[in-house]
C-alpha cells in the first residue's frame, strides 16, 4: 500500500448504493477486474477513486476528455483530503506519480512514440504501474483500444473500468472487444435507487411527435411511388427475368453449393422473386436449402427487403462473377442510380438513408421545439433551465433575413436559434453555446462582467439583430467562456441555452438544468443516454427539481410503424429506464412504458 493513497479518506459518509457496491470489493476484484455500470449522478468519479484507495498501487487514470480528466483530480482533492493537499498526482503520463490522470488520446500518442513496443510495456514495469483505471472505455477508437490491449496482454494491472452506458448497441466484435479489455460487468448502480435515495431527480422522457411539410410528404410518396413502379415494371421484364433464370446458382444450384451456402440469402431472393413472377419452383432447387421432398413450402412475399437482396449482389457482391452480362447489369445500375436507391455502392430500396436524413433534418422538428419551449416557459417560469442539444452547427444560418426563416431547411444551432429567437418571447433569455460560435444577448453583459473582465473578450453585434452579440476571447481568458456562459445559465441570467452535443453533451456540469431537447439525431444510445444524464442531475439550490428529456421525431407517414426515425426511438428507449404512462405506474424500461397510441 503505497502511503500517499494510504493518507487518502472519503471525508463524507457513503450513500447505501455505494457501500453495497464496496462491500463486495474483494469477491470483485479477485479476478484483476473490477468493472462497474454507474449512471450519471452516482458518484462513479469517487467510487473509483476508493477503489483506487483500497488497491494501494500506483495508478493511471484514463478519461475521454480533458475536461473529465480534470474532474478526476478535483474530486480526489474535494471528497478525499481536508485541505486539497494531495500531491503525489500527475497529469503528465510519460512522468508518472502514485496517480496519474491522463486521456485515452494522449496514451495512444505516447503508444506511438515507441518503435520497440517492449519499451513502452517496461516503461509501465519500471514505474511500477499496477492499476489501469478506465472511464467511460465505450469512448475507444480502434487505435486506443489497440494500445491498451497491447498493454493488458504484455503487462499484469488490475483493471477499474467504470461506465454510465456499455455499448450495447455497437457490433458484436466491438461489443466482444470492450468486455475482453473491461471484463464482465460486476455490479451495476440502477437509475431508480439514486432516485429513491434522493440522489437523481425525479425525471419522464416525451416524444413530440411532428408531421413532415407538405413538400417533404410529396418527396417521399413520389419516392414510394417510383420504386413500386419499378418493381411492377419489373416482375414483367422478360430480359430480367431470363437473366436471373440463366443464373448459375438458379440453373445449377449442385454445382455451386459452396458458394451458394456461403450467400444462401442470395440463393432466396433469386427464387422469391421468380415465385412472385408465376414461376413453379423446381422442388429439388429448395431441397438445396434444406427443405424435404413433401414439405408444403410457403414463399415469402417479395418485399424491397427480398429485392435489396437481390440487387446487392447482383451489383455488388456477384458483379464479378457476373462480368458476361456486365453491359446488362450496368443498365440495372442506372436505373438504380436514377430512383436514387444505389449510391456508395449500397442498395437500399427501403430509403432508409435517403429518407431518414430528410426526416431528420426536417423543419417540423423546429417548429416542434419551439412549441417545447413555449410550453416549459409557461409550466416552469422563472426557473425554467433548457438546455437544447444537435449535431451541427449550420454557420450558414448566422445571419439570414427574418423573411428568410421559415425557409430554414436543417436542424442544426443557429436554425433552432433564430427559431427561437423569431418565435418564443424573452429573447432576451437566449444564448448559444458551442466550441466555435458564442452568442448572448446584450442585457447580460452586466452579469457577465461580475464573472470575467469584459476586456477579455470582443462583443460583435449580429447583423440581422443587433441585440445579440458574437462573443469570441481575446487569447487565453482566466475564466473559459464555458465557464462564464454555465455560470449564466445556472443564475438564471440565462433561460435557454443551445448547443453542440460534442461540447455539452457529456463532461459537463449544469444541475440546474430542468428542460432537456434532444435535437440530435447522430449515434448511439450511448451518448443519447449520456446527453439524457445532464437534465437528471441533483440540484443543491433547487431540492424539487424534476428533469424533463423531449425527444424528437419526424413520422414517415407511408410507413405503417412511423419510420425509421421512429424505430431509432424505440431501440434507444431499451436503455432509459423510468415511470410508465399507465393508470397504474410502475418504473420500466423500452418505448411501450410511454403508453403511445398506434395511430397519432
Amino acid at each position: 500500500m503505497l502511503k500517499s493513497l494510504d493518507d487518502l479518506e472519503f471525508i463524507f459518509p457513503w450513500r447505501s448504493y455505494q457501500a453495497e457496491l464496496l462491500k463486495h470489493f474483494n469477491s470483485h476484484i479477485a479476478d484483476n477486474h473490477f468493472h462497474v455500470i454507474a449512471p450519471p449522478g452516482s458518484g462513479k468519479t469517487i467510487l473509483g477513486l476508493e477503489i483506487v484507495r483500497k488497491l494501494g498501487k500506483k495508478t493511471l487514470v484514463i478519461a475521454p476528455t480533458l475536461t473529465i480528466r480534470n474532474q478526476w483530480e478535483d474530486r480526489l482533492q474535494s471528497f478525499f483530503t481536508e485541505n486539497c493537499d494531495f500531491k503525489a498526482y500527475s497529469f503528465d503520463i510519460k512522468s508518472p506519480s502514485d496517480v496519474t490522470f491522463s486521456t485515452y488520446q494522449s496514451l495512444h500518442a505516447f503508444y506511438k512514440m515507441f518503435e520497440d513496443k517492449t519499451e513502452y510495456y517496461q516503461f509501465f514495469i519500471s514505474h511500477n504501474i499496477e492499476t489501469l483505471v478506465l472511464d467511460e472505455a465505450h469512448h475507444l477508437k480502434n487505435a486506443w483500444w489497440n494500445c491498451l490491449m497491447d498493454l493488458k496482454r504484455n503487462s499484469e494491472f488490475y483493471i477499474v473500468a467504470l461506465t454510465a452506458t456499455p455499448p450495447y448497441d455497437s457490433s458484436r466484435a466491438e461489443v466482444s472487444k470492450y468486455f475482453t479489455l473491461c471484463g464482465e460487468v460486476d455490479d451495476e448502480i440502477a437509475v431508480p435507487d439514486l432516485v429513491r435515495e434522493g440522489d437523481l431527480s425525479p425525471h419522464q422522457d416525451f416524444v413530440y411527435f411532428s408531421k413532415p411539410e407538405d413538400l417533404e410528404i410529396n418527396f417521399i410518396v413520389d419516392y414510394r411511388r417510383n420504386i413500386a413502379d419499378f418493381k411492377d415494371e419489373l416482375l414483367k421484364d422478360e430480359t430480367f427475368i431470363n437473366f436471373l433464370i440463366e443464373h448459375r446458382f438458379y440453373k445449377n444450384p449442385n454445382w455451386h453449393l459452396d458458394e451458394l451456402y456461403s450467400n444462401t440469402e442470395y440463393f432466396s431472393a433469386i427464387l422469391i422473386f421468380l415465385y412472385a413472377c408465376g414461376f413453379e419452383i423446381d422442388h429439388q432447387k429448395l431441397e438445396v436449402l434444406g427443405f424435404e421432398k413433401q414439405e408444403l413450402i410457403q414463399f415469402p412475399k417479395l418485399n424491397l427487403h427480398w429485392l435489396g437482396i437481390l440487387f446487392q449482389n447482383i451489383l455488388v457482391s456477384d458483379r464479378e462473377q457476373l462480368i458476361e452480362q456486365e453491359k446488362y447489369v450496368s443498365t440495372l445500375e442506372k436505373r438504380l442510380r436514377r430512383l436514387h436507391v444505389f449510391e456508395r455502392n449500397s442498395v437500399d430500396f427501403i430509403g432508409e438513408q435517403l429518407l431518414y436524413k430528410s426526416l431528420s433534418n426536417s423543419p417540423s422538428k423546429l417548429k416542434s421545439i419551439v412549441s417545447i419551449v413555449k410550453a416549459e416557459r409557461e409550466s416552469l417560469k422563472r426557473d425554467l433551465r433548457c438546455v437544447i442539444l444537435t449535431d451541427y452547427i449550420r454557420k450558414e444560418f448566422l445571419n439570414i433575413k427574418t423573411e428568410e426563416i421559415e425557409d430554414i431547411d436543417k436542424i442544426g444551432v443557429l436554425p433552432i436559434f433564430q427559431y427561437i429567437r423569431h418565435f418564443c418571447d424573452k429573447p432576451e433569455e437566449l444564448a448559444v453555446l458551442s466550441g466555435s460560435i458564442v452568442i448572448i444577448h446584450q442585457s447580460i453583459l452586466t452579469a457577465f462582467e461580475t464573472i470575467a473582465t469584459l476586456g477579455d473578450f470582443s462583443f460583435s453585434p449580429l447583423q440581422m439583430d443587433a441585440s445579440f452579440l458574437l462573443v469570441s476571447p481575446k487569447g487565453k481568458p482566466k475564466i473559459s467562456i464555458v465557464s462564464i456562459i454555465t455560470q449564466l445559465f445556472e443564475s438564471g441570467h440565462i433561460k435557454v441555452l443551445i448547443g453542440t452535443k460534442s461540447l455539452l453533451g457529456e463532461g459537463w456540469d449544469a444541475p440546474s438544468i430542468n428542460s432537456l431537447i434532444l435535437a440530435s439525431f447522430i449515434g448511439s444510445f450511448v451518448s443519447s443516454n449520456q446527453m439524457r444524464g445532464r437534465a437528471i442531475r441533483k440540484d443543491a439550490n433547487s431540492p424539487n427539481k424534476t428533469g424533463n428529456i423531449w425527444h424528437l421525431a419526424c413520422v414517415d407517414p407511408t410507413d405503417l410503424d412511423g419510420g425509421k426515425e421512429v424505430d431509432t426511438l424505440k431501440r434507444r428507449f431499451e436503455a432509459f429506464v423510468g415511470v410508465t404512462n399507465s393508470t397504474i405506474s410502475f418504473i420500466s424500461n423500452g418505448f411501450e412504458r410511454l403508453n403511445i397510441p398506434d395511430e397519432n
